[in-house]
């Protein structure tokens, strides 16, 4: 994934980001709100949202710790705005904002969960709430892998709903063909 700065020109921005998607091979983009400093709704990531839409990539969307700017519900506006385009809610609100991550992605339906540090409970809940076609396996950093698959093998889903958890969703969601 390319994590350019909404800070920049916007000419700057798309000249990295055709770098990053045609001769890298990269597959989405990142908005860090806290780390980038900016809020969702500025008028700057406007060029975030318009080029994952020219290069048909989602936007990966830090969620919870950094509020008020990584607020999840922060994200049903640009994701309405931008329906043609699927926005990844990282971390799914960091448990704090978890509900909140769930309200959002009942509202637009191009938002995916990815509830990395979030309780199991919850992940069952975004589940049975909006579909394991739109959850999505994450775990923040290498080291945290076993645990996030220990919580989803915990919580009573079905094969089928693992397989889409563990593969089939970011196959389809990264246009990855494996």
């Amino acid at each position: 994934m390319a994590s350019l700065d909404p800070w920049l020109e916007e000419a700057a921005y798309i000249r990295q980001a055709d770098v990053c998607f045609r001769e890298y091979g990269f597959v989405a983009l990142k908005l860090h709100p806290l780390g980038h400093n900016i809020s969702p709704l500025s008028p700057l990531c406007e060029k975030v949202y318009e080029t994952a839409r020219a290069y048909r990539v989602p936007v990966l969307v830090h969620t919870g710790v950094g509020a008020p700017n990584a607020l999840p519900s922060l994200m049903i506006d640009p994701a309405k705005r931008y329906p043609d385009v699927e926005f990844v809610l990282c971390h799914a609100g960091f448990a704090v904002y978890s509900d909140e991550a769930i309200v959002a992605a009942k509202y637009c339906d191009n938002i995916v969960l990815e509830p990395s540090w979030c309780q199991t409970y919850m992940i069952k809940k975004m589940v049975d709430t909006i579909g394991a076609a739109r959850v999505l396996l994450g775990s923040d950093h290498l080291t945290n892998l076993p645990v996030e698959l220990v919580k989803y093998q915990s919580i009573g889903l079905s094969e089928a709903e693992l397989e889409a958890i563990f593969f089939h969703n970011a196959n389809r969601i990264f246009n990855l063909q494996l």
